[in-house]
């Protein structure tokens, strides 16, 4: 994480600058400080500027509104998720 923009109960709009892979609304958030997780948070918002997007790739900087409990910090590593909860069917 590069910066903190703002800090509510448990909103947090953070920007950030992304090192491999993409990040997408609607993910899930893990944070890292000093090698160990801190806290999940809920991805729900992803900015270029003022601008809302659906994602951005590899070496983009963005601002990014999470939820979640515990404060994120400057310089924590954050990894991005996708959780997918399938049914099982027998047949």
């Amino acid at each position: 994480m590069l910066k903190l923009f703002r800090k509510g109960k448990k909103e947090q709009i953070i920007g950030v600058r992304v090192t491999t892979g993409r990040v997408r609304a609607g993910t899930k958030v893990r944070a890292l400080r000093a090698g160990s997780a801190i806290g999940e948070y809920e991805l729900r918002e992803v900015r270029l500027g003022k601008e809302v997007v659906g994602e951005v790739g590899e070496g983009g900087e963005c601002g990014l509104l999470v939820v979640g409990e515990t404060p994120i910090a400057e310089q924590d590593v954050l990894e991005v998720f996708h959780e997918e909860i399938r049914k099982r069917t027998v047949g």
